[in-house]
């Protein structure tokens, strides 16, 4: 409940302008108890910020170790994140604004960049896979193609309205459409002119 709320008041006002006043009044517990588990605002932004990227990655290892192919894996990635987004909004919205240079203690900021890394290799892994067994073109680079998906899902921040017009599984077929078949459309589906060329 706390990471939560404190997440929220982030992705509302911004890290900088949230109290520990404020996340106290929010949760309904004194500021003396919330010290006591986090120390400092600071300390709580890492939590958040943790939350962030692993409650997904255990999502994502689920999917990693269970059936089917690369390009299936990649996938069930693309839903998982884009239905993390719709679950955990105020997280990954504090996660994709916040840098990973605010948190000052260089001990938890290197746990945090190990953890992002993890996150990164996951998806790149999974791509590289597919290319090598010849599920995507051979002529990509994984790591550009790994942090196109995860850019434009992480960019949803910018527009997605939980309950809105566009459920998280809609936008997850499409993005995955858009990935792994492309917008063009396939020369057999192309309308004919008038001459009966396509």
């Amino acid at each position: 409940m706390t990471l939560e709320t404190a997440a929220r008041l982030f992705s509302e006002r911004g890290y900088s302008r949230t109290t520990m006043d404020d996340i106290a009044a929010a949760t309904g517990i004194k500021k003396g108890t919330l010290y006591h588990f986090y120390p400092s605002k600071e300390a709580l932004l890492a939590a958040v910020l943790r939350a962030a990227v692993l409650i997904p990655q255990a999502r994502f290892d689920a999917v990693i170790a269970g059936d089917g192919s690369h390009v299936e894996k990649l996938r069930r990635l693309i839903a998982v994140l884009v239905e993390s987004h719709d679950e955990l909004l105020p997280l990954m919205v504090t996660y994709t604004r916040v840098s990973l240079d605010t948190i000052s203690d260089p001990q938890g900021r290197a746990e945090l960049v190990e953890i992002k890394r993890h996150f990164e290799t996951t998806w790149e892994n999974v791509v590289k896979a597919a290319i090598e067994h010849g599920e995507l073109r051979a002529d990509l680079d994984h790591k550009l193609v790994s942090f196109g998906i995860i850019g434009m899902i992480n960019w949803m921040y910018k527009w997605y309205v939980p309950g809105g017009r566009k459920r998280p599984a809609e936008i997850a077929r499409t993005f995955a459409a858009m990935v792994l078949e492309g917008l063009g459309v396939p020369p057999d589906a192309r309308p004919q002119s008038r001459d009966g060329r396509r």
